[in-house]
C-alpha cells in the first residue's frame, strides 16, 4: 500500500490499476431516501438549533461520530443504502468502477473526499482491506476501482473511517452520557431522545405523560467465544440450540432480546487478506472453566451468569475491563468469552478482532429503545442505531 499527499485533481491509489474514464459511466439514477419506518418523532415540526442525545456510554462516540462526519452513503434502520455525501452512484459494466456524484453545491465534495482518505492512516487501511485500489476526483464525481467486481453500492462506503468532517451544520447535536446517572432522572429533562434498554428506565418512561417510546433496529449480537480445543458446557449443544437460544432471549436478558439466527458475518473469513497471519490464541487458560466478559455489559454479564449456572459449579464468570479483556483474549486467560458485536459489519476483515483459532457460537441478538417527547423533532435512524436530524428533501 502507497501512502502519500494528495492535492486537488489528484489520484488516491492504494495499489495497481487506475479508475476508468468517469465518460464511461452514464449519469446514476438518485437512490431512494431513508425509509419512513427509519423516522423517529413527528415530521414536519420544525427541529431546534440544538438537538440534544443521550444514549449509553457505549454509544456516545459513535452517535457523536455520526453527526460530526458525513460518508459516501449511509445506511437507513433496514440496511439499505441511501444518500450521504454522494447523491447518487453506478457501476460500470464489470462491477468493478463505481462512480459516485456529488451535488454541485455539496461541501465537502469529490476533492475534499480524496484529500481527506489520503490523509488518514485508519481510511488508508480500511480501503486496503476491503479492496479499493484508487480514487480519483473528477469533478463533482469520486471515480473509485475495486479489486473484486461488485453487484451492489459496496457497504463500506458508509463507514465512519471513511467520514469526512461536515464543513458546517444546520443544527448543533448535543450527545451526553447516562453513565453514573439515574436515567430517569434523565426522562424528566426531556431531552429530544433517550436511549436505553434498561427495563425500568423504560416502564418508567412510558408512565410519564409527554413521552413516547420507539424500538431501535436489532444491532447487537452476543456470542460465545470458545479458545481453540475448548468446548462450551454439555448443556449448551444441546438437541435443540434454538430452544436453548430462545430461553437465553426470555431468561437470561433483561433488555429485549429474541434468538441470534444466521446469516453470520463472520461465517467465512478466508477471504481477509491477515487470515493466514492472524495471531493464533494462546491456550493458557487452565482446567477450571472460566468465563469472561465485559465489564459494565448487564446483557453479557447475565449470559455468562447462565452458562456458569449450567455447569453445575464447575464455571465461574468475571467481568473485564476493555484492556483487560482485550489481553485476555491475546494470551488465552480464560476458556470462553461472552462477546456483543455488531449484527452488520461493513467491514468483517477489520470486526474480526478475536485471534485465529476461536470458535463462535451465536446466543441471542438486542435492541435498545428511543425515549423521545412527544411532538418533537424527526429524526433519522441508522442501521447501526446511530441517530442524525431528518433532511431528506421533499420530507413534509
Amino acid at each position: 500500500m502507497r501512502r502519500g499527499a494528495f492535492g486537488v485533481g489528484t489520484m488516491l491509489v492504494l495499489g495497481c490499476g487506475h479508475p476508468a474514464p468517469s465518460h464511461l459511466v452514464p449519469e446514476p439514477p438518485a437512490p431512494p431516501g431513508p425509509s419512513s419506518a427509519c423516522l423517529l418523532g413527528t415530521s414536519g415540526v420544525p427541529a431546534p438549533d440544538t438537538l440534544t442525545v443521550v444514549v449509553p456510554q457505549s454509544d456516545s462516540a459513535a452517535v457523536a461520530a455520526a453527526n460530526e462526519f458525513d460518508t459516501l452513503i449511509r445506511l437507513d434502520c433496514e440496511g439499505r443504502p441511501v444518500p450521504g455525501l454522494a447523491s447518487s452512484w453506478a457501476p460500470d459494466s464489470t462491477g468493478t468502477v463505481w462512480t459516485f456524484v456529488l451535488p454541485d453545491s455539496q461541501v465537502p465534495g469529490a476533492v475534499d473526499v480524496a484529500s481527506a482518505w489520503s490523509s488518514s492512516g485508519a481510511a488508508l487501511a480500511l480501503l486496503s482491506l476491503s479492496g479499493v485500489r484508487a480514487a480519483a476526483p473528477d469533478g463533482r464525481r469520486l471515480v473509485i476501482r475495486l479489486e473484486q467486481p461488485a453487484e451492489s453500492v459496496p457497504m463500506i462506503f458508509a463507514d465512519h473511517a471513511l467520514g469526512v468532517r461536515r464543513h458546517a451544520s444546520p443544527r448543533a447535536i448535543v450527545v451526553r452520557s447516562t453513565e453514573g446517572r439515574d436515567a430517569r432522572d434523565l426522562v424528566d429533562q426531556s431531552p429530544d431522545v433517550l436511549v436505553t434498554e434498561d427495563p425500568d428506565v423504560l416502564d418508567y418512561a412510558s408512565r410519564r405523560p409527554g413521552t413516547m417510546l420507539t424500538p431501535l433496529p436489532w444491532d447487537r449480537v452476543y456470542v460465545l467465544l470458545l479458545a481453540p480445543g475448548r468446548r462450551p458446557p454439555r448443556e449448551l449443544i444441546t438437541s435443540d440450540s434454538t430452544t436453548f437460544r430462545a430461553q437465553l432471549a426470555r431468561d437470561a436478558v433483561r433488555s429485549e432480546a429474541r434468538t441470534a439466527e444466521p446469516p453470520y458475518w463472520w461465517s467465512d473469513l478466508r477471504g481477509c487478506a491477515d487470515s493466514a497471519t492472524r495471531v493464533p490464541m494462546e491456550t493458557g487458560a487452565g482446567a477450571e472453566a472460566s468465563i469472561g466478559y465485559p465489564a459494565g455489559d448487564a446483557a453479557a454479564r447475565s449470559l455468562a451468569e447462565r452458562i456458569v449456572a449450567l455447569g453445575n459449579g464447575s464455571w465461574f464468570a468475571r467481568g473485564l475491563a476493555a484492556p483487560e479483556l482485550e489481553t485476555a483474549l491475546r494470551v488465552g486467560a480464560m476458556n470462553a468469552y461472552i462477546l456483543p458485536l455488531p449484527i452488520r459489519s461493513l467491514a468483517p476483515c477489520r470486526d474480526a478482532t478475536w485471534p485465529a483459532g476461536a470458535a463462535l457460537v451465536p446466543l441471542v441478538e438486542t435492541r435498545r429503545t428511543a425515549i423521545l417527547r412527544k411532538n418533537g423533532p424527526a429524526l433519522v435512524v441508522g442501521a447501526d442505531g446511530s441517530l442524525r436530524p431528518d433532511a431528506t428533501p421533499g420530507r413534509p
